[in-house]
């Protein structure tokens, strides 16, 4: 997460997950791409990404969304669950 300035989310925290989210993105996209909508507050959607190597992604999730993206950092186990 310091390589990339990313902040880490832990997914099985009830607090940091609102399952609403998941309603922004396609469903086959979520599991294809393996993110993870995990907030929206204020035209701003956050993700959890468990590779950084997918920030790329970013900019095909705003242009689905209409909404700023912020990416987050999860294990992939987290993400697989």
């Amino acid at each position: 997460s310091d390589t990339y300035e990313l902040d880490i989310v832990d997914l099985t925290d009830e607090k940091s997950v609102d399952l609403s989210a998941s309603t922004f993105l396609p469903k086959q996209f979520i599991i294809e791409n393996r993110v993870i909508p995990i907030r929206c507050n204020d035209g701003k959607l956050d993700i959890a990404i468990s590779e950084p190597s997918m920030l790329n992604l970013m900019a095909n999730i705003k242009l689905l969304t209409d909404k700023e993206v912020h990416a987050y950092i999860a294990t992939f186990s987290q993400i697989d669950q």
